[in-house]
């Protein structure tokens, strides 16, 4: 990660200089996408981390556990709803 972010800033002052040539470019947008996927796996790393801590904690303290999904469970609900004509049900 960190070699790509420094290969992509030394084209960015090269870019300040001067115009990228086309296999300039096509290098900058190569680690563009490089950085991008390497964004994305760390991400899905925590993610996946921060799962398997939950079930743990779970498992272990069921009241943290319950007021979780109490409180997804009154994210998800639909307080009311508008009729066209403007009157809530």
């Amino acid at each position: 990660m960190h070699n790509s972010e420094w290969v992509l800033l030394l084209l960015d002052g090269l870019e300040e200089q001067r115009p990228l040539c086309d296999v300039e470019n096509s290098l900058r947008n190569l680690v563009k996408i490089h950085i991008a996927k390497l964004l994305e796996t760390k991400r899905t790393y925590w993610k996946q981390r921060n799962t398997i801590k939950w079930v743990k904690l779970g498992d272990e303290n069921s009241k943290v556990f319950q007021a979780m999904a109490s409180i997804s469970h009154k994210k998800n609900s639909i307080g009311s709803l508008t009729i066209p004509g403007g009157t809530s049900k």
